[in-house]
């Protein structure tokens, strides 16, 4: 049977249409098919699971393999929380409760007219979704991210409601990677021809006129795009071996070989191609 993995890195990917339709084709074709969920902010990755599962027929997720990041690494090893890391809530403090959706419901925590932490819990099991530590600016600066058995599964650390790391644990609650902001504001340069398959990522097809420089170049109408933008990136450590990812890209690429046969097909968002494409210059991809 051929398979076909595909890889989520954003809320944004996982709704998009190419994707489902793309799916319910090779579902057709008799694929085998696996989902990777691979967020960074992995506070987001329950959501994720939830707007797939919305996408599909009870019938076809059968058929699918969906995996989030802390299954695939569930029982690697890795370094054990020290006790200054865990995500606590003084539950003396003044509470505050409201429902979030049918499923869910929040939890805030107040000292002095200042909301110190919240609690989010699902309502129908009572399983803790996400636990959120605030500073004195009323910002977020730590959480604690659940699985839908309520099980510890990341830790996410804010500076100024920006996020800084995230942590990704095994099923004893160690942390097995590391992810690290590495941001940085580089002048890109996209050269693609008229008929090229691939699209230039959404953060330059959004770019104004005042803040890109669009060209065309010699008669088979090559467009070049030259722009200035933030590049939101993570460097990653693996916490068991202590190997070092220079990026993100790098560390999917692993993940992807991990979770696919030697003849499987990969299927990336748009978005990732170009990135993804440098360490994969001898395989085929495909978008989505």
């Amino acid at each position: 049977m051929n398979q076909a993995v595909f890889l989520i890195t954003s809320l944004n990917g996982v709704q998009k249409n190419r994707l489902k339709r793309k799916i319910k084709q090779l579902l057709d074709r008799n694929y085998e098919i696996k989902v990777v969920l691979a967020l960074v902010n992995m506070s987001g990755t329950r959501k994720a699971r939830e707007l797939f599962n919305q996408a599909f027929k009870e019938k076809q997720l059968a058929k699918i393999n969906v995996q989030d990041l802390s299954e695939i690494f569930a029982s690697k090893p890795g370094i054990a929380l020290q006790g200054d890391e865990v995500v606590v809530v003084d539950e003396s403090l003044t509470k505050f409760e409201f429902k979030m959706t049918d499923q869910l419901t929040a939890t805030r925590f107040i000292q002095t007219g200042n909301i110190k932490a919240e609690k989010i819990v699902n309502a129908t099991n009572g399983h803790l979704v996400r636990v959120t530590q605030f500073n004195e600016s009323h910002q977020p600066f730590r959480s604690a991210n659940y699985n839908a058995d309520g099980k510890l599964i990341s830790l996410n650390y804010f500076n100024q409601g920006r996020l800084e790391e995230s942590q990704l644990l095994n099923q004893k609650g160690e942390v097995t990677f590391q992810f690290i902001d590495q941001s940085c504001q580089q002048q890109l340069t996209y050269s693609l021809g008229s008929s090229s398959v691939i699209k230039l990522p959404a953060a330059v097809r959004l770019t104004n006129d005042n803040e890109s420089n669009n060209k065309v170049v010699d008669s088979q109408m090559e467009i070049v795009s030259q722009f200035s933008q933030e590049v939101r990136d993570f460097e990653v450590l693996d916490n068991e071996t202590f190997e070092q990812y220079q990026d993100v890209f790098k560390f999917y690429v692993m993940v992807l070989k991990q979770c696919a046969d030697s003849n499987a097909d990969f299927y990336v968002d748009m978005d990732d191609n170009i990135r993804l494409a440098t360490y994969l210059s001898e395989q085929l991809i495909f978008n989505y």
